[in-house]
């Protein structure tokens, strides 16, 4: 099981309130699941959110990709002939089966340019099932082909802001199509900001740049309304458009990718450098809160009871944040 960090600390000869924020502590999960004397620590790496900001605090690690694959480039982009490749599971998870039933009648319609793969067989209510699907779900192999075939991959929210469907897009140059929801999230309604959300976001990474964001208020239209509006939306991108997200998702390939080969700057470099700009500042105080109530995280509430727990904690339960000396005494702000 998990070791309590209060049997660990002691342990530390360095670890104490002044060095406390010179501690880097690895968790490798979303902030949201890990235990709380590991969410107040000013250091930490995981698959976040950062509830400190971007620059600040924890870091955000990349998936942990090591696969020696070359970078997309002309030719890759040049000879994908899929226009669509989505494989989710749905579940009770919200903001899914919508999107799934009206991508599978696409496919249906245009099943040379659509590929739906199923990751559940049936969903009670839905019409989401093996029957309404005209091809059978793909093999891991024929699936890793298929997706470097496609323009675009839908990669709809998950159980927290880490997907690792986004870094499966992003790295064989398909272009990721996400709900940009109020307040600039790709999670929840005025959820954690992608900034706040996805490694090296203001390092090298455009991450908005490389996707489609497809804005969806839950306050004025339903997710159905959402997912008819899906395909016409990529349907009426240029060529210029999808060219200038192809380059962008090329450039930030080898960054989120760990290279044992050392021949470039790569996540593990990326990772460095944002401990050496830490290292840089030291705090002034350290703010520690609750980040339900800072971030108003009731209004990341789906309606889903089986991820409402999920969707409250997404920051956690409790924050402890830097604060510079030059910035000491400023007033925080809502990222949404």
């Amino acid at each position: 099981g998990l070791r309590p960090l209060n049997g660990l600390l002691p342990l530390l000869t360095y670890f104490n309130a002044s060095t406390a924020h010179r501690h880097l502590f690895l968790a490798s999960d979303s902030t949201g699941d890990l235990p709380q004397d590991i969410q107040m620590q000013v250091l930490t790496l995981s698959y976040g959110p950062t509830a400190c900001g971007p620059g600040s605090g924890p870091l955000i690690s990349p998936a942990p990709v090591t696969d020696d694959l070359p970078v997309p480039g002309a030719s890759e982009f040049a000879t994908k002939d899929l226009l669509v490749f989505a494989a989710d599971g749905v579940g009770q998870r919200p903001f899914r089966r919508e999107a799934a039933e009206e991508l599978q009648k696409w496919q249906r319609a245009m099943p040379h340019l659509f590929v739906v793969a199923r990751r559940d067989r049936q969903v009670r209510g839905s019409n989401f099932s093996a029957a309404s699907c005209p091809v059978p779900s793909p093999s891991p192999a024929e699936w890793a082909h298929e997706i470097r075939r496609a323009v675009f991959c839908p990669v709809l929210p998950g159980d927290n802001t880490f997907r690792m469907r986004l870094f499966h897009a992003v790295q064989v140059g398909c272009i990721p199509v996400v709900i940009l929801f109020p307040g600039g999230s790709w999670y929840r309604n005025h959820g954690p900001p992608v900034e706040w959300s996805l490694p090296f976001a203001s390092k090298g990474v455009d991450w908005r740049g490389l996707a489609v964001e497809l804005p969806h208020d839950p306050a004025a239209e339903t997710f159905a309304a959402w997912a008819k509006r899906l395909v016409p939306s990529l349907l009426k991108l240029t060529v210029a458009d999808i060219r200038a997200r192809q380059l962008k998702l090329a450039a930030a390939v080898p960054l989120l990718r760990f290279d044992f080969h050392g021949k470039q700057p790569d996540a593990f470099t990326g990772l460095l450098d944002e401990l050496v700009q830490r290292a840089e500042t030291t705090p002034d105080s350290i703010e520690c809160f609750d980040p339900r109530e800072r971030f108003k995280t009731e209004r990341c509430l789906s309606g889903a009871e089986s991820v409402a727990t999920e969707e409250r904690e997404i920051y956690g339960v409790i924050a402890c944040c830097p604060i510079p000396a030059k910035k000491a005494g400023t007033t925080w702000s809502d990222p949404a």
